[in-house]
C-alpha cells in the first residue's frame, strides 16, 4: 500500500465537525465507543450497505475501527472512500501488517468461489475500482497508520459489492490470517 501524497489535515482522531461552503464534515465519531451515533453520519441515510459496513467493522471485539467515509456522485462517477485502521488496543505486531492489507484483500477475493459467467474476474474488477493509501493517524496518544480505500463504480451495486467484500474481509476473514499476532 502506498503512502498518501495528499496532505490530509485529519490526522488526530476524533476530529472536529467542519463546514466548508455547502459541504459539511460531521467530524470523527468513534463508532466503537458510541455506536448509537451512526445515524449522525450523513452518507448512511441513503445507503444501507454503507451503514452495514460501518456497523460490522466497528462492532464487538473486532480488530478494526473506521474514522471517516464519503459516498456520492463526483464528475458523474459514483465514488467514495473509507478510512479505517486497527483499534488502539491491538498489538504493534498486527498494526505493522497494515501496509500489506491491500494484497491480503486481493488474496481473499481469489479464495472465494465466483460464478463463471463474470465478464471480468472479481480481483481484476476490485483492482480497477479501488485505490489503497496509508497515512499517519494519532489516536489515544498513539501514532500509527490508517488506511484509506477509495472506491468507484458505474452503478451503486458495484460499490455495494466492493464494500460488502471489504467488510467480510476485515471482520470475518482477516482475524484468521495472523492469529499468532493478536
Amino acid at each position: 500500500m502506498e503512502k498518501t501524497k495528499f496532505d490530509d489535515h485529519f490526522v488526530k482522531f476524533p476530529y472536529k465537525k467542519e463546514i466548508n461552503g455547502n459541504k459539511t464534515n460531521n467530524g470523527g465519531i468513534d463508532l466503537v465507543k458510541e455506536p448509537h451515533r451512526i445515524n449522525e453520519i450523513t452518507e448512511v441515510s441513503n445507503y444501507p450497505w454503507l451503514k452495514n459496513f460501518l456497523i460490522g467493522v466497528n462492532s464487538g471485539s473486532g480488530l478494526f475501527m473506521t474514522f471517516g467515509c464519503d459516498y456520492g456522485v463526483d464528475d458523474e462517477i459514483l465514488c467514495g472512500y473509507m478510512e479505517f485502521s486497527f483499534r488502539p488496543s491491538q498489538t504493534k505486531a498486527i498494526k505493522s501488517k497494515l501496509s500489506c492489507l491491500d494484497e491480503d484483500f486481493y488474496n481473499y477475493l481469489k479464495s472465494l468461489e465466483h460464478p463463471g459467467d463474470w465478464q471480468i474476474q472479481p480481483v481484476d474488477f476490485a483492482r480497477g475500482s479501488l485505490c489503497w493509501e496509508s497515512s499517519t493517524l494519532h489516536i489515544e496518544n498513539q501514532t500509527y497508520d490508517k488506511a484509506a480505500v477509495y472506491f468507484r463504480g458505474s452503478e451503486d451495486v458495484h460499490c455495494e459489492w466492493l464494500l460488502f467484500h471489504l467488510r467480510n474481509f476485515l471482520v470475518d476473514y482477516y482475524p484468521s490470517l495472523y492469529p499468532d499476532l493478536l
